[in-house]
């Protein structure tokens, strides 16, 4: 059964042709450790995507995964009895704060001698708590591609390279109006990753800086009735909005992230943004405002 990377027609319109063939019975095997003796950082690792990404990569030859999040859960306990607590690592952190964040880095370097792979997937989804949206999903996503960048780099004989990658999903890619800032949060980060990713920074650092979205939208998190002052109180249930919104998306088990991430890490070049929905893995062309200009009105 093969994974085949397609587009619909409909996408024609908007996104570049996939060239790619992914087979969903991959098998971890030696030869195709690419991460054999490398020390990876996910920051925001404890949701589904995370954890996927950390078991990928440990299947993969991992020397040690290191996952940064607020707080270990049940999954990572598993994930860390499973591999051993010398390879699968936590550490708790506040991915808004960069004293915490790079006391992170610090700490990964210190213990493991250096770092090879970078995974921003820290996120936060909230209709009406708007600042901890932007401090953790730009913010912190910033911090997250700038320590990436200063402990993996080439310049001023940090490191000898390395690999960022920047998750996001859907609401980056169109406008889930219940959730504004969490959408335009989404949008900073393809332009941010785009910028950082060019051949400019990456001749310099030897660092790849690429972008994955996924098609996983967990509106659970929006319930709850908004404080009286919210300037959302009297426009109706937003959460009910985005709970239709998302109902027909795709979803993915863990097993389709690994495999989404691993087309990412072995095929995907500096600056790529890369979609994953349903089935389907491809990249998005780049654009800029002349692609962007509407016609004017016969």
């Amino acid at each position: 059964m093969s994974f085949l990377v397609k587009l619909s027609q409909k996408h024609l319109k908007i996104y570049s042709n996939p060239s790619k063939f992914i087979s969903q019975r991959r098998k971890f095997s030696c030869e195709d450790q690419f991460a054999k003796c490398k020390v990876v950082l996910i920051n925001g690792g404890g949701g589904v995507t995370g954890q996927a990404f950390a078991s990928l990569f440990l299947k993969s030859g991992a020397k040690a995964v290191v996952i940064a999040d607020c707080e270990r859960n049940e999954c990572i306990c598993q994930l860390m009895e499973k591999y051993g607590g010398d390879r699968l690592v936590f550490e708790k952190v506040d991915a808004a704060s960069k004293a915490s964040l790079e006391g992170v880095f610090k700490s990964t370097v210190r213990n493991h001698g250096h770092l090879d792979f970078v995974v921003n997937n820290a996120r936060f989804m909230s209709i009406d708590n708007w600042q901890k949206t932007i401090c953790i999903n730009n913010f912190g996503l910033v911090l997250g591609t700038f320590f990436g960048l200063k402990y993996m780099g080439l310049q001023k004989c940090k490191g000898v390279g390395g690999t960022i990658v920047n998750v996001s999903n859907l609401a980056a890619l169109e406008p889930f109006f219940p959730v504004p800032v969490y959408t335009g949060a989404g949008h900073f980060l393809l332009q941010f990753t785009r910028g950082m990713g060019n051949n400019f920074f990456y001749k310099k650092s030897n660092v790849r800086i690429m972008g994955l979205i996924t098609a996983s939208i967990h509106p659970t998190e929006l319930s709850g009735a908004l404080p009286k002052d919210s300037c959302f109180g009297d426009l109706g249930n937003l959460s009910e909005e985005m709970a239709k919104m998302v109902y027909n998306l795709p979803t993915h088990d863990c097993r389709t992230f690994e495999l989404f991430m691993d087309h990412v890490i072995k095929e995907g070049q500096t600056g790529d943004i890369w979609v994953a929905e349903g089935i389907d893995v491809f990249k998005i062309r780049a654009y800029d405002r002349n692609k962007l200009k509407c016609k004017a009105a016969a």
